[in-house]
This record gives C-alpha cells, structure tokens and sequence, in this order.
C-alpha cells in the first residue's frame, strides 16, 4: 500500500519515456509506485522501462499486447495500491511538486477528485492554464480549458475508478467520457489546486493531433464518443451540460472543416465527409447549442458550402 500509484500507458515512446520517468522519480513526495503500461511497443520502450525498474524497486512493469489505451489504464487499475490514482502520458512530464502538492490538496479538501493547471508546450510555445472553482465541475469538462476532459490533470481517489468507466470501442475522448460518467455522480467532492503541474507537449504525431478525420472511412473520429456523452447527459437529465456538450461538438466539427480545408492535413474526401456529418448534426446543433448569429452562419457556410469558403478565405 502507498499513497500515490501512478500509470503511464505507452505505446512506442522511447523518444520521450525517459524524460516523463525522470520527472516521476524527481517527485517530492516519495510514497508512490509508477505502473508502466506497455501496449505491444515494437521500438526501445521495453528496454527502457526494465532499466528503470532495475534502479527503482517503486517502479513496475507490465507489457501487453497491443489492444489500445483504455485497456492499458484498466490493466493499470488493476495492479495499483496507491490510496490515490493519476494518469501520466508516456510523452510528458510533470513538475517535481506534482503528487506532492496533489494529494496534500485532495486530502486537506476531502475531495475525491483534484484537478491541477498544466501548460501545453508547442514548437517551444508554452500557454498555462488554470482550472476555475465551479459549482459543477461537470459543466466545466465541456467549457473551461483549465479543467478539461483529461485524465492527467486530475487525481482520483483509487476506489472511484471501476472497468464499466473504460470504453474500448473508443478511440477519440475516453478521457472526457470517463470524466463524465463520475462527475454525472452528484454526490463526488472535487477540488481545484490553481497551480501549473504538469507540461503537456503537443506533438505532430500524437493521437490527439493527428490529421486522421475518418479513422474507419465513414464515421467521423469524435463522434462515437460524442453520441455517448448526449446519451448519458439526456438520461441524466443534465440539460444545461447536454446544451454545453453539443456546442463543444459544434466547435469540434467547423475546427476539423476548417483544418481540412486551409491545410494540407485534409483530403477532398475528408472535406465531402465532414459536409456530410456537419448536415446530419445540423438540426441537434441549431436546436441545442447556444450559438450567435454569427456562429450559426459560419457553421452553415462552412456545411454548404466549405469550397466557396476556402476560395474566400485563401
């Protein structure tokens, strides 16, 4: 038993594993066991992670076969005996105060969840952002970027986290899923600790950044995840978080038309697609969302006609 047991899920990170180790064997506070989670890698990452487990008896290992990151995180639960429960990505790193400032907050609050600012680190460009106190903190998963659907900037108590909160037929959004499904629990105490802990890098080749639209050919990537939040916030009876969630679908579908459309990241079959989604949503959306005029119009013409638009906006 410890105090603190933290999982790092991984999947080819030998470029930025050693880094995100380091950083966790720098912590202040000492009582925690680091779980590393290895889903099939095929490149140095093993090798890296027997070497740490040599020099840290806190430190443990644990390949897989590749079956993608919800299922790691769930293995991960399963060999963990910390009192408190943190996600780690293989790709970054968190501020050596972290799990001490962390559990000294979600313990002195009596909360049973803590969510920290972090600060997103691209092409050398850093941007802080800190959580806002909120009277729901699930309303702010869809509208604060200081809180966000993430795991890593959150603590859970170890006991909050069961397997039914883990969807494997996910690709895009567990965390926020995740989230929602605890945080739709009225009763759940959360904390909010106004410090940056943890740096999160933005990488070209990360899952969350990837230009990679219609992962199966047809469905666009978000919208699974999506059509199961609406489903859980509609049964909950949440519908001011309901409206909420369908305007962060809104802003999901005309970022990812606009992206296709003004870079080389989209193909002409990504935009044909994203205009035949963004039809299909059209009616939830105008129906739900709180939008401007002027958000109404973008989206249509964005939906109508996104050709038109690149040729007025290029």
């Amino acid at each position: 038993m410890c105090q603190l047991s933290i999982i790092v899920p991984l999947y080819n990170a030998s470029a930025t594993l050693p880094a995100c180790i380091t950083s966790i064997r720098k912590q202040t506070l000492t009582d925690w066991e680091l779980l590393l989670i290895d889903d099939g890698s095929t490149d140095m990452s093993a090798a890296i992670c027997q070497e740490a487990l040599q020099r840290d008896s806190r430190i443990h290992y644990y390949p897989l076969p590749h079956n993608g990151v919800s299922h790691a995180r769930k293995t991960g639960i399963s060999h963990a005996h910390g009192t408190f429960l943190c996600f780690v990505d293989a790709d970054d790193v968190l501020h050596t105060t972290y799990a001490e400032a962390m559990v000294s907050e979600i313990i002195r609050s009596h909360a049973d969840i803590c969510i920290c600012g972090y600060r997103t680190i691209k092409d050398g460009i850093i941007t802080p952002y800190l959580p806002s106190e909120s009277d729901s903190a699930l309303a702010s998963l869809f509208t604060d970027e200081g809180v966000e659907g993430f795991l890593w900037n959150k603590l859970y108590r170890r006991t909050l986290l069961t397997e039914d909160l883990f969807a494997n037929d996910l690709h895009h959004c567990e965390d926020l899923y995740l989230n929602t499904l605890l945080l739709t629990n009225s009763n759940l105490r959360v904390c909010f600790l106004k410090e940056t802990l943890y740096d999160y890098f933005q990488r070209d080749t990360s899952a969350t950044h990837g230009p990679n639209f219609f992962p199966d050919g047809h469905t666009f990537s978000y919208a699974p995840a999506f059509e199961k939040l609406f489903a859980i916030l509609i049964q909950q009876k949440t519908d001011n978080v309901y409206r909420l969630a369908v305007k962060k679908f809104e802003t999901i579908l005309t970022f990812s038309m606009y992206t296709a459309l003004t870079t080389d990241a989209g193909t002409h079959s990504d935009v044909k697609r994203l205009q035949h989604t963004m039809r299909s949503y059209c009616g939830r959306i105008f129906k739900h969302a709180d939008l401007s005029m002027r958000e109404k119009l973008h989206y249509l013409f964005l939906t109508f006609a996104p050709l038109l638009y690149r040729a007025i906006r290029l």
